[in-house]
């Protein structure tokens, strides 16, 4: 009887934190994958955003393809989805970048 509460504590022991380890694995969730040069565009126009002061948690950044070149959209998250453009209150700024990397235009848009 003793060797058997022995094993059962012994194998609590070794498969417990394993257990726990696939417990938190299993409550991921992907939330966007991105490329190297996607995440440099996004790093970049954030630092656009950063130049005028304005908070990044404020908005919803999109990643567009406009040609060779790439266009982040900031949107504030609480925009209605039919809205284009920015209101006195909410601002949508967008940002392109050429292939190099390089700033084309970053400004508000209507």
């Amino acid at each position: 009887m003793n060797i058997v509460r022995v094993v059962a504590i012994a194998s609590l022991f070794t498969y417990g934190p394993i257990v726990a380890a696939e417990q938190e694995v299993s409550v991921l969730k992907k939330e966007i994958s991105l490329t190297g040069e996607q995440l440099v565009a996004f790093k970049l126009a954030l630092d656009e955003l950063k130049k005028r002061s304005l908070d990044s948690q404020d908005y919803k950044g999109t990643l567009y393809k406009f040609g060779e070149n790439h266009v982040v959209i900031f949107e504030d998250p609480a925009s209605p989805t039919d809205q284009r453009g920015s209101t006195s209150k909410i601002r949508t700024f967008e940002v392109e970048l050429s292939p190099g990397h390089e700033v084309v235009r970053a400004n508000f848009s209507r």
